[in-house]
């Protein structure tokens, strides 16, 4: 794939991703986290088939489902790790801003890094390189910058110490998923594995949805206006953002695609800014500046750059 064109597919994807947590943040006072999770999704789906389709053909499609069918517990499993990354990911933003949010997620990398230390053998050699273990570290000591003024703040606005937590959980869920699919499915196509768990999360979303509300969903007026925003953000979050980051990542490679995710959060951030105002501390800042730096050095260093 042309490289410009790359590059295009990836900046649409990093834009759909930093938008999607203001929309849903926007919507937080007529939906809990579960429907919304469960109507993104479900509206999200049928355009990442039609990508998938289209992408890989009929044929092909089938055959890897067919290839994997078998594995359905194991399919069973990385959804369940999915709904955990979606469902805490935006409790999260329903009690902090966005930015800060997006910016605390990118302690994915963190937790992936101990994942595959412990149970991808090859990737020791790398994880125990000096330099990464600086960018680690790094990684770690942004998230804390970043989190203490929430942590000890008594005001949902200003951000929660909850808040940070359900973002962390949602990290972790989102390491675990990435793992599961590297060990328990390495040759599948990822936008028909992608496409497959997405589908089967819908369930786990709806059996959450009336646990958490019961027989009084939607029981109160909504207005249109929010059903439009929430139906946006299912289709530029989930349908839209991952098929062009999946077909960015065959022009551009795993590094530069991975490196420039990192810029996410910022444009979150200043969206933010005027959306809702949110402004990040000077202690916060610093924290974005250390924990960003850290992780592009993990990813740099474990692309060999």
């Amino acid at each position: 794939m042309d490289k410009k064109k790359a590059f295009l597919f990836n900046f649409c994807s990093m834009l759909c991703w930093a938008v999607s947590p203001l929309l849903i943040r926007q919507v937080r006072d007529w939906f809990s986290v579960s429907f919304q999770n469960f109507y993104r999704f479900g509206v999200a789906i049928l355009i990442l088939w039609i990508f998938t389709l289209s992408i890989y053909g009929r044929r092909r499609v089938v055959e890897s489902v067919k290839k994997i069918k078998w594995a359905m517990p194991k399919l069973l499993v990385i959804a369940f790790c999915n709904f955990a990354h979606q469902f805490f990911l935006i409790k999260g933003v329903y009690l902090i801003f966005p930015g800060l949010a997006m910016i605390v997620e990118e302690s994915t990398i963190m937790f992936a890094v101990v994942l595959a230390f412990i149970f991808i053998p090859g990737e020791r050699r790398v994880i125990r390189q000096p330099l990464f273990i600086a960018g680690l570290a790094l990684a770690v000591a942004g998230v804390i910058l970043t989190s203490l003024p929430s942590l000890f703040s008594g005001t949902v606005g200003a951000g929660s110490a909850f808040g940070i937590f359900f973002v962390l959980i949602s990290s972790l869920a989102w390491a675990f998923f990435s793992l599961l699919i590297r060990l328990w499915l390495p040759d599948t196509p990822s936008m028909v594995t992608s496409s497959l768990v997405f589908t089967l999360v819908i369930p786990f979303f709806l059996v959450s949805m009336f646990l958490e509300e019961g027989p009084g969903i939607l029981s109160t007026f909504v207005p249109s206006s929010a059903w439009i925003i929430l139906t946006v953000s299912g289709i530029i979050g989930i349908g839209i953002a991952y098929p062009c980051y999946y077909q960015s990542l065959k022009g551009l490679g795993v590094t530069l695609t991975s490196g420039l995710s990192l810029l996410i959060p910022l444009f979150t951030a200043v969206i933010s800014f005027f959306m809702f105002g949110e402004v990040l501390s000077p202690v916060q800042l610093a924290g974005t500046a250390v924990l960003l730096s850290g992780c592009l050095i993990i990813v740099r260093t474990g692309f060999g750059l």
